[in-house]
């Protein structure tokens, strides 16, 4: 029961675009497991051959106590399903969300996109839906669908993942914290709509000239670790402004609009020089090479290699 609580709590530290803490709200996720865990206390404290007879035998305790306190743990397993499927959605859903979001404030998003955990959510989510199948198989045929080391495989592979990324992984938005920000996921939401931005067009076209000239004229983006708030402060514009008028008046993201600018250098380098693909990468401010090749293939629908064959058969066909 305390499972998906302690999943949920650990992903959103993670993607949360404030300073996350510990609230004493957020202990109401473990109202479930407290009480389950005060309902295991009750029925050890029981007779032995109370629950022996229970347990064993499958026959219903005529203790006075104990019989209550059987009925509770049955209701609290009942409800450990549609608990599990929820806590698997809302992860599910803030990781998505987050994938997406980290593209409006970051030019780079290596170690901040949380792949490991994906892989992480994936195990939880086998090894849940396999308990919840074996669960119902045992309860109505009193049979044993799922082979015990299988589970025992997926928990020793989920526990693994955790410790060697877990314990190293720092906050996706560390550095980059919003201040004075909404307090909810909800709020945060509507306030990257802009629904109370007073931006004129005129404020609006001066802000797209200014991200331009930093960006391409000034080449801001061969920093590969070029964030959002960088931009802004360049050219002396908040980050929401600058956030805004990428969004709604140059059609794309931050992450999308310096890579993209990216790859127009790598272009002309791969076409005019002999520098490798990979020199090439980290010159034009990508701080990996699968990121450049991905970012490459998907404004080019060409590999970098591919493309410098293409530009010299032109320029031989030039001459």
């Amino acid at each position: 029961m305390s499972l998906g609580p302690l999943l949920w709590l650990y992903v959103d530290s993670l993607t949360s675009r404030i300073e996350w803490h510990f609230s004493l709200k957020k202990l109401t996720h473990f109202i479930p497991a407290a009480l389950s865990l005060l309902a295991l206390l009750g029925v050890f404290t029981a007779p032995y051959e109370d629950v022996e007879n229970m347990v064993l035998l499958s026959q219903v305790p005529e203790n006075g106590l104990l019989k209550p306190l059987v009925i509770t743990i049955w209701l609290l397993l009942v409800l450990w399903v549609p608990q599990s499927i929820y806590y698997l959605v809302v992860t599910g859903v803030r990781l998505v969300r987050h994938h997406k979001r980290l593209k409006g404030f970051f030019s780079n998003t290596e170690c901040r996109e949380l792949n490991w955990l994906s892989w992480l959510f994936a195990l939880v989510a086998a090894f849940w839906g396999l308990l919840v199948v074996n669960f119902f198989v045992d309860t109505v045929f009193n049979a044993s669908l799922v082979v015990k080391e299988l589970l025992i495989l997926i928990a020793l592979l989920s526990v693994w993942i955790l410790t060697l990324w877990g314990l190293r992984q720092k906050p996706a938005f560390d550095g980059q914290y919003l201040h004075n920000a909404p307090a909810t996921e909800e709020s945060e939401t509507q306030s990257k709509k802009y629904s109370r931005s007073s931006l004129s067009k005129d404020r609006a076209s001066e802000i797209v000239a200014l991200i331009k000239k930093a960006i391409v004229c000034e080449e801001l983006f061969l920093d590969s670790d070029l964030t959002l708030s960088d931009l802004a402060e360049s050219i002396d514009t908040s980050s929401h402004l600058v956030s805004q008028v990428l969004n709604q008046h140059m059609g794309t993201t931050f992450f999308d609009y310096v890579n993209e600018n990216r790859i127009e250098a790598a272009k002309v380098l791969l076409a005019q020089t002999t520098k490798s693909a990979l020199d090439i990468c980290y010159e034009v401010g990508f701080n990996a090479r699968s990121s450049f090749y991905k970012a490459f293939k998907q404004i080019t629908n060409t590999t970098p290699a591919q493309y410098r064959k293409m530009r010299l058969a032109d320029a031989l066909g030039d001459e």
